[in-house]
Order: C-alpha cells, then structure tokens, then sequence
C-alpha cells in the first residue's frame, strides 16, 4: 500500500509553476528513518525555507512555495541530532519542474595531502574542526574590537555541548561554511 502510494506521488506531474525536489537518503549503513523523526531541511542562502519528512525507506518530496530561489543547499536533520547536517548542493534549474536526487548519508569527504577532512560544500580543508560529543561544552573566550563573544572551538576541535550523537549525525564543522557534515 505505502509503495503504491510513494509510486503514485514520485510519478504525478508537477503542478503548473510548482518545482519540486524528490529523492532519497543513501545511508552508509542500514537506518530505519521512521523511527528518528528525520527530515530534508531545505536551505537558501544560510535560511531554512522550507522542510520535508523522510519516509520510512529514506524518501522526501519537497514542493517549493511560491519563490524559487537559484540554488539551494540540503541539509538532514533528526529528533535530538543538536545541528542541520549538510548534505548537498543543488543547482536548480528552469528547464525541469521534478529533480530527482540520490544523496548519500553522511555527504562524502576526503582529506587533503596534510590529512585534514574537506569540506563537501567549499572543497577546502584549512577551517574543518572535528566534532567532539559530551556533558559540557568548552569554549574560546575571543576579544576582538573590544568586544567578548565566546567560540566553541577549542584547540582545533569544535565541542557541541551534548552528549548526545545520533547514529548518522555529523562528524565535522567548517568554519568558513558554518555547516555540520
């Protein structure tokens, strides 16, 4: 019944003026979906416009509103995960109302010849943290321009504040992108 109606949705046209974005998560490992309240959270320029719940099998269709923006980036959350996490870069285009996507959970990384992880997202390596999961949360304090803010990076590890790290949640920050991957 469930795949009848997944068939049915995946295959429907596409309201006139309406993109959709349909596809499905590739874990790494096994992973049941259903039972992490997992969603696509749809982002634009750094601002969530808009999210999707991931079936049981690991597929989503999110049906942009009215503006479409250019690109977008795809980002995989989940009931207690603490941070988005990056997943893909899309390039959305006018010619196609349904773009299809298989993404794989965790976003592939590599390492640079020093053997630093790189970011999927700038290709780059210099300003990745690995994360680190437990009770408290250290922290930098940073003064610039006579004013204090306070960084979670600690000697070149970014500490989330919880202990709690889900089977598929990330494993590494960038800097310079601020995501988690």
């Amino acid at each position: 019944m469930i795949y009848r109606l997944l068939f049915i949705l995946l295959f429907l046209p596409t309201p006139p003026g309406k993109k959709v974005v349909s596809g499905r998560l590739m874990a790494d490992k096994s992973w049941d979906y259903d039972h992490t309240f997992s969603q696509v959270v749809v982002k634009s320029k750094g601002k969530i416009i808009g999210r999707s719940n991931i079936s049981a099998q690991g597929t989503f269709t999110y049906t942009f509103p009215d503006r479409i923006p250019k690109q977008v980036d795809i980002h995989y959350t989940e009931f207690g995960m603490g941070a988005d996490m990056y997943l893909q870069h899309v390039e959305l285009t006018d010619t196609l109302d349904t773009m299809q996507l298989t993404i794989p959970v965790p976003s592939p990384t590599g390492t640079d010849s020093t053997g630093k992880t790189i970011c999927p997202k700038c290709k780059k390596a210099d300003e990745t943290r690995q994360l680190v999961y437990g009770d408290g949360q250290l922290v930098t304090k940073i003064r610039k321009w006579g004013r204090v803010t306070y960084s979670p990076i600690v000697k070149n590890k970014y500490y989330m504040g919880t202990c709690i790290r889900p089977a598929q949640g990330p494993k590494w920050h960038c800097n310079r992108d601020d995501i988690f991957f």
